[in-house]
């Protein structure tokens, strides 16, 4: 590469390649609540009496299972729950039918049977003699042993604040989230509840809170309230009014009588899961746990696309309870983020003694509203349990003192009452507005998220801490900022590493003298019958050249808390590093995920074209879509093959996809291959890097008689079109793409391939991913410390194409017949067209950005150049136009600081690499580029020029060095 520097050079970034139960006040209490007292069974309780004389109704969980729920989580992070959910939730019902046998045999045997069963946490209800509890107890196989219990909503009145107060400017701000334009439609919240408003005043529409604005001609947001929601004994729409209450608090519209309100996520579309067995609410643990159960099918079936579920009722501290058991898996398995009350036991000698464990989801408290302090009921920690000693509790604080809300049965009035049940749902709205605004952030980063962006309200509350107030005041509109930020400030990462104390760096850009937070928070994962989940120690260090700790969340105090958090002033401007080492792992040897979310400073990385280029004598760059359907269409699935890895954890991939030679009629030179983004995002990692190798050639299989064995497939005439090297990818958007045409990246080929139409040949392109970045803590990849989502492409499923997929590493793969990305099959087509100019990959501290010039006449010479300015070069104004020059019609668009002189290939190609400084003094930095061809057939002057690009360099390298 040979660099021409102007005399007046002052672009020093460009020099080198090191370029740096409702919880509602003082309502009865639950009947049969109790505080857990650890782990031994309890059986002096006494559960729900039995159909039969003497017989109680208890609930057991198993030891162990013949199955597990990790296909119904690949199929959710595959995109195949409407192929293959239906089909899992029909094994799963028929196993724990088969694993429950033994025990089933030994139950009838005491003279008991079983009354219900559940797959999510591999239980079921039993009916007993009272005297033969303690057989059951002895019973190896049995891990948890309950009474069946009622929970109840728990209300009082005395009212006299209303929904704005709680979302305006003073509290959590909703209001301005919805100012902005965003009110939830692209969520779908769940509300478990006693009973909703489904068919106001018998007229067959539901209150006016669950309609697009109240207006009852509007769209209907309240989903299809069919029997499949309503879990409990009685009907969906008894007339008690906590359910419409809490669903207007989280998602609700504003409805015509007084203090009528949105809530947080109004546009947001709600479903009602009906719990309640009795007339006043009250709710069975059978019923509660066959409601998360039901939520978890609903999810795995795609019947509703579930995000958030609240549900604001009493339970188990005990997280070995099978409510909580069901609640966890939901939240994990099904990535669901869940809100609970935290209960209303503060003025009592126990608590939280009828408080949800509620481990994978919040737990929230209660405080008022504008003064924002914690309520006298709010339940506080730490939680009366001997197997979670110094688990902080609750996790969370909104408003629930005093709150007004839509009345069940009458439009024209309200519901008041005061509770935690209230404060939860304000935090399940927030969070329906967090996943509507970025819909690819999973549950576990939502929950960073909202940790990381709350408000201190220790001065309001000075004699308390976080066993009161959590980990601050829910604010709806910092959420949702650093939601839009994400793909800077927030991070999935896992480790399988069985060594403890593996450091996982992240990078945190901050400004001197400024406050900032960062969380990191994870799951605990199946069994969840135990509370061995794992720990990890979060630091924020400055490296100055060896490491300084900044801030540590280590605190012996809280060990048992599924999150860590620090809150600290920057010492520097430049860049900082959030280390989260694991300090104990629940499943050695597993991917054990969790999530980093911080408010740092962040600059997005992107790259935006202007202006106008002129025309050449180079050939136009063209595509042809497959399959051909979707050339018009976008395909009806998603997959991370082939430019990932087929599975989390997965460093190597192997995608053979054949393409029909009867789509391809016409003689083609392939210069590469471009992948579309998907038309319902899943997830928009920042982008990454793959080392990846692409091969194409003929075969006559055809999509019926494709081969599981690679070698097999490949007939003739293959060709490496792109040897095996490193490259870099985009970041998706986070909106969908509805434009068909629209594609997200190119991978141009280093060797083109000569395609020629056969009767009985098709094409086979392959694809090899070596490694990748995603970031596996305490093993060496080729780039330590990257951490990158899974990258989804746009792809379809029983299309006129199909794919062989496995790993590298192994000779045979699954076949899948009618399945493939869409791809667009790049080539050249007649002359005469005007230069363009991208780049592969994007601007970011510590990256490498490719500059890829096209349509430039063969095999000529091509002028890169670069600058830091649109406006002025040196003293002449832009853009200059060259028609004096006699290139009408053609205009220099970018400052002349730098230039690289170039050599088109064959098709009309060039490209150059720029590897950008890992410096935070390079953030916001904006460079501007443009491409002239030498083309004597162009114009008198013998150039043709593309159109510019505005780079601005951006927080997205997350090299660690």
């Amino acid at each position: 590469m040979n660099y021409r520097y102007l005399s007046r050079l002052t672009l020093p970034l460009l020099v080198t390649t090191a370029f740096l139960g409702a919880q509602d006040q003082t309502s009865p209490k639950p009947v049969g609540a109790r505080p857990m007292q650890g782990l031994r069974f309890d059986l002096t309780q006494h559960g729900r009496a039995g159909a039969q004389p003497d017989t109680e109704q208890w609930i057991v969980t198993m030891q162990k299972r013949s199955f597990d729920l990790s296909e119904a989580r690949a199929a959710l992070r595959d995109g195949r729950r409407e192929e293959i959910g239906k089909a899992l939730v029909e094994k799963y019902e028929r196993l724990v039918v088969v694993d429950q046998q033994p025990f089933e045999d030994k139950l009838k045997a005491l003279g008991g049977r079983i009354l219900r069963r559940w797959w999510i946490n591999h239980g079921c209800l039993i009916e007993v003699p009272r005297a033969k509890l303690q057989d059951i107890a002895k019973m190896e196989e049995v891990a948890t042993l309950e009474p069946e219990i009622a929970y109840a909503p728990l209300r009082s009145g005395g009212a006299s604040m209303y929904i704005p107060s709680s979302t305006d400017a003073s509290n959590h701000n909703a209001d301005a989230v919805q100012a902005s334009g965003e009110r939830g439609a692209n969520a779908i919240v769940a509300i478990m509840d006693g009973s909703f408003d489904s068919n106001y005043q018998s007229s067959g529409q539901p209150h006016q809170t669950f309609f697009r604005n109240g207006i009852k001609t509007a769209a209907n947001n309240l989903l299809p309230t069919s029997n499949q929601h309503r879990i409990g004994a009685q009907a969906f729409n008894i007339p008690d009014l906590h359910g419409t209450g809490v669903a207007s608090v989280a998602a609700g519209s504003a409805w015509t009588g007084l203090f009528n309100s949105d809530g947080h996520a109004p546009d947001a579309q709600k479903v009602g899961y009906s719990i309640a067995d009795f007339a006043n609410g009250n709710s069975n643990t059978s019923t509660l746990q066959s409601a998360w159960q039901t939520m978890f099918q609903h999810k795995l079936t795609n019947v509703h696309d579930i995000k958030v579920a609240n549900n604001s009722y009493s339970g188990s501290p005990n997280p070995t309870n099978a409510v909580q058991q069901a609640l966890d898996a939901l939240a994990n398995d099904m990535d669901v983020l869940v809100t609970v009350a935290a209960g209303n036991d503060g003025n009592t000698s126990n608590p939280a003694g009828n408080s949800q464990s509620c481990v994978n989801g919040l737990a929230v408290g209660a405080c008022s509203t504008y003064s924002k302090v914690m309520a006298s009921f709010s339940s506080f920690g730490p939680l009366p349990n001997a197997a979670c000693v110094n688990r902080s509790w609750p996790d969370i604080t909104g408003c629930g003192a005093f709150a007004l809300m839509a009345r069940h049965s009458d439009e024209s009035s309200y519901y008041g009452a005061s509770g935690t049940s209230f404060a939860a749902p304000q935090v399940a709205g927030a969070a329906t507005l967090v996943r509507s605004t970025n819909p690819a952030l999973s549950a576990l980063e939502t929950k960073a998220i909202l940790l990381a962006s709350t408000e201190s309200i220790a001065s309001q509350n000075p004699t308390m801490g976080v066993n009161n107030f959590g980990q601050g005041f829910l604010r709806d509109d910092l959420a949702v900022d650093l939601a839009r930020r994400a793909s800077t400030n927030v991070a999935t990462w896992f480790h399988t590493t069985n060594s403890l104390g593996a450091d996982c760096p992240f990078p945190m850009e901050v400004t001197q003298g400024r406050v900032y937070t960062a969380v990191c928070v994870w799951n605990r994962t199946a069994p969840y019958n135990n509370t061995n989940w794992g720990d990890f120690r979060m630091r924020v260090m400055q490296y100055q050249p060896t490491f300084t700790t900044i801030a540590d969340s280590y605190d012996p105090n809280t060990v048992r808390t599924l999150y860590r958090k620090v809150t600290f002033t920057a010492p520097l401007t430049g860049r900082l590093w959030i280390v989260c080492s694991p300090q104990t792992v629940q499943n050695l040897g597993q991917p054990n995920y969790f999530a980093v979310a911080h408010t740092g400073e962040s600059v997005e990385g992107n790259v935006t074209a202007y202006g106008q280029g002129c025309a050449g004598t180079g050939p136009f760059a063209n595509g042809t879509i497959l399959p051909a359907a979707n050339a018009t269409a976008m395909g009806n699935t998603r997959s991370l093959a082939p430019v990932t890895d087929a599975y989390p954890g997965s460093s190597t991939n192997r995608v053979q996809q054949l393409l029909q030679g009867s789509e391809q009629p016409v003689a083609r030179t392939y210069t590469g291959v471009s992948f579309r983004q998907d038309d319902g995002v899943v997830a928009n990692p920042p982008g990454g890097s793959v080392e990846i190798q692409i091969r194409m050639g003929y075969t006559t299989r055809t999509i019926n008689t494709l081969s599981s064995t690679f070698a097999n497939n490949f007939t003739s005439g293959w060709t490496t079109v792109l040897p095996r090297q490193w490259i870099t990818l985009p970041p998706v958007p986070a909106a969908p793409n509805t434009n068909p045409a629209s594609f997200l990246f190119t991978i141009p080929f280093d060797n083109v391939f000569s395609y020629t139409p056969q009767v009985g040949r098709n094409v086979l392109i392959e694809f090899s991913v070596f490694n990748n970045e995603i970031r596996d803590c305490g093993v060496t990849t080729a780039n330590p410390g990257e951490a990158r989502r899974s990258y989804w492409v746009d792809s379809v499923m029983n299309g006129n194409t199909a794919i062989v997929y496995g790993s590298t590493t192994f000779g045979t793969g699954s076949i899948g017949v009618g399945r493939g990305s869409v791809l667009r099959l790049e080539h050249v087509d007649g002359t005469g067209a005007t230069p363009r100019l991208s780049t592969i990959g994007w601007p970011g501290v510590g990256r490498p950005v490719t500059f890829f010039g096209e349509q430039c006449l063969q095999n000529s010479g091509v002028l890169l150049n670069l600058g830091l300015s649109r406006t002025m070069s040196g003293t002449t104004p832009l853009p200059f136009d060259m028609t004096p020059l006699g290139a009408p019609g053609c205009f220099v668009l970018a400052s002349n600081e730098a230039s690289l002189f170039l050599v088109a290939d064959s098709v009309g190609r060039v490209r150059n690499t720029w590897n950008i400084p890992n410096s935070p003094s390079n953030l916001g930095v904006k460079v501007f580029a443009q491409i002239g061809s030498f083309d004597i057939g162009a114009n008198s002057f013998g150039m043709a020029v593309s159109h510019a690009l505005e780079l601005t360099i951006g927080d997205v390298g997350i090299h660690w060095q």
